[in-house]
């Protein structure tokens, strides 16, 4: 049995007291793994004297970073990745292209609790349930709020 665990720069197998996997950059040290979807994990570093943060994206194949913002990265899902504008928008951006895609705006009043992408799909809802909880594709325009009760 293959008991090789990779978190990419941790790999361990029971039998080696390297560690194997992709390497990502030494050079730098990541506090937290944000999210990870697929072959790409966001991964934040501390905070800095100025009170930023800054998340790389690297792609786990390769262990290079595909993609770098101060804001908050929310999600990944395929290639793209979903980092916050502000407390109630998300935007998403293409790891392969860099493109920005369209904002999802979650209505005045919401301060973004919980994320998820699926898909086409979004989840989401807002701190105290402020202005809601939904489920929205991407696509749409405006997002459909979902009763607790239908979530059954």
């Amino acid at each position: 049995m293959d008991r090789t665990m990779r978190c990419g720069t941790c790999a361990s197998s029971p039998s080696s007291s390297s560690p194997t996997g992709t390497r990502i950059d030494s050079s730098r040290s990541y506090q937290t793994a944000t999210t990870a979807n697929g072959r790409f994990a966001a991964l934040t570093r501390p905070y800095d004297s100025n009170g930023v943060a800054e998340t790389r994206v690297v792609d786990l194949d390769s262990g290079r970073t595909v993609y770098t913002t101060t804001d908050s990265v929310r999600a990944i899902w395929g290639t793209t990745v979903w980092v916050m504008s502000g407390n109630d928008t998300v935007v998403p951006y293409d790891l392969l292209t860099g493109k920005q895609g369209e904002p999802v705006w979650f209505g005045r009043g919401c301060l973004l609790n919980d994320f998820q992408a699926v898909g086409r799909w979004l989840l989401w809802n807002c701190v105290l349930n402020s202005e809601g909880q939904g489920v929205r594709a991407h696509s749409m325009p405006h997002a459909q709020d979902t009763p607790a009760t239908a979530a059954r």
